[in-house]
């Protein structure tokens, strides 16, 4: 069985429902914790007497929703979503949905926390799509993406055809079984139609909320919802497992992104696909992510399985031209730079304004070399924060370079009077804007893989604001991040402050990169 990682999770003390390795519930000992939400949290467990059915599996998932410590309105509308979920697993027959075995309520004075707390006993999963994609490689579609999608797409016809709105379909939500095969859970804030309208309460994942959830108006009844929902929800994710985990919208956070969404819905901005979602998909997604609810609508699930089959004969295992060509090009600008030739060249300090420079490419980095001498252990998180962004500027070898030049790669690097630390010298104020919590042990600016994440996520949110600044754009970029961007912009350059610190992330990134294919 699959799990996230010790460091993947939240700190036990975060959790809905934090029981312990060993508990007991009925027949079945919880054996291991698999992942938790705002409501509640899901433990694998073990069959250790016979259960209420003949044919009861050794193994299950325990979904805890503790009511201890809520106000009696809290609790009533916890036991509401937990009885809305036994009613709609009770009555699912399909092979895509997860089945609900049973359901108990916990009877333990001395443990407060869980006292009264709702069990449901459901199929054990091997794994969620939100594993699936914190384990992908950003850029490139996840491995039987159509596959997924097509299988999903028939659990959201089967939901709709039976006239409910599932109403959080996220990655945490699609579970991948034993064999390998989706199964949609957690129906908890689903609701069933009544006329146009389900009316469901006003919780759900941000990320994967359609624009219209924001101005719908709260009743007494719920929030009401259609079955565009789902389909908005399942354009997100189509995006996300073919880009490798990239959200459609842009932004650092999910507010940020929420706020592009709305902005999109608007009418006051492009819906921009990732550059590396085939060709194939881009409708279809394009389709299921329409702003508005009438258009959406004439997409159904049912609908779109027969495009996502014929989507689905492409391969996804290439990239696109377009992406390849543009990062030939930045290795080309990074082998300029090691000869001589064509490169941006910065100016010295005794050039007068206005001296002729050589053309510059439209940005430099790459691929890191094989041999490029980058610590190993950071590797991978430096690859990782460059292909989590969909901009060929931002590059493994642009943020090798650079934690090169700010720290020489050393993760406790302190410099008080200018207040910076760590292996991307952060200032600890403009971290907190731009934080990561990489390894899950709360964002740090001593944690190596924090501070890297962040970089990424830094470097990929300015481009936009200074892709006017002429020169080497990965250069700019990175003398943004050294003396900030109203200083670069009053220059329209790089600055005479950054110039020292520039040139060795000029120097790195010619040791890094790799050279051009054939080169």
């Amino acid at each position: 069985m699959i799990q996230p990682t010790a460091a993947a999770r939240p700190a036990r003390e975060a959790w809905a429902a934090p029981v312990p390795i060993g508990y007991r519930v009925g027949p079945w000992q919880v054996t291991e914790p698999i992942a938790t939400g705002s409501w509640g949290s899901v433990y694998a467990a073990r069959r250790t007497a016979p259960g209420p059915g003949d044919d009861d599996p050794a193994e299950v998932a325990l979904k805890f929703l503790p009511v201890g410590g809520l106000a009696p309105r809290q609790q009533a509308n916890l036991r509401q979503v937990a009885a809305r979920e036994v009613a709609r697993l009770a009555r699912a027959g399909h092979p895509r949905l997860v089945r609900a075995l049973a359901t108990c309520t916990v009877e333990d004075p001395g443990r407060p926390e869980l006292d009264g707390a709702v069990v449901l006993v459901l199929e054990r999963a091997d794994r969620s799509l939100a594993d699936v994609l914190a384990a992908a490689s950003p850029g490139r579609p996840v491995p039987e993406a159509g596959r997924l999608l097509a299988e999903l797409c028939e659990a959201l016809a089967a939901v709709h055809g039976d006239g409910w709105v599932h109403g959080d379909v996220k990655p945490g939500n699609v579970l991948l079984m034993a064999d390998g095969s989706v199964r949609l859970a957690d129906f908890g804030l689903s609701g069933e139609l009544e006329g146009t309208h389900a009316y469901l309460p006003a919780l759900g994942s941000q990320d994967h909320l359609p624009p219209e959830w924001w101005t719908e108006r709260v009743s007494p009844a719920g929030v009401p919802a259609r079955p565009s929902r789902d389909i908005w929800a399942f354009g997100v994710l189509a995006h996300q497992l073919l880009s490798g985990g990239l959200h459609p919208f842009p932004g650092a956070s999910a507010g940020a992104r929420t706020a592009a969404a709305q902005a999109y819905a608007l009418g006051r901005a492009e819906l921009r696909l990732g550059d590396t979602v085939p060709e194939p998909w881009r409708p279809i997604i394009r389709d299921c992510l329409a702003p508005g609810h009438a258009e959406r609508s004439r997409h159904t699930a049912a609908g779109l399985l027969d495009r996502i089959g014929a989507a689905d004969a492409g391969d996804l295992a290439g990239r696109p031209r377009r992406r390849l060509r543009l990062r030939t090009l930045a290795t080309a600008g990074v082998l300029a730079i090691a000869l001589g030739l064509g490169a941006t060249q910065l100016p010295e300090a005794g050039d007068p304004p206005g001296s002729p420079r050589p053309a510059a490419p439209s940005f430099s980095g790459g691929e890191l070399r094989a041999d490029a001498e980058v610590p190993g252990q950071y590797r991978q998180m430096i690859v990782n924060a460059a292909h989590g962004c969909a901009r060929p500027e931002v590059t493994p070898a642009l943020i090798a370079a650079m934690l090169a030049a700010e720290s020489g790669f050393d993760p406790a690097k302190r410099s008080p009077a200018t207040d910076e630390y760590g292996i991307a010298l952060w200032t600890p104020k403009v971290f907190e804007h731009w934080k990561v919590d990489a390894d899950g042990g709360g964002a740090s600016v001593f944690s190596a893989a924090d501070s890297i994440a962040a970089l990424g996520r830094f470097l990929c949110t300015v481009i936009d604001r200074n892709q006017h600044i002429p020169g080497d754009r990965a250069l700019v970029l990175a003398a943004v991040y050294r003396v900030g961007g109203d200083n670069v912009r009053a220059v329209n350059g790089i600055p005479p402050s950054a110039r020292d610190y520039i040139g060795r992330v000029r120097r790195h990134l010619a040791e890094f990169a790799e050279p051009p294919r054939g080169g």
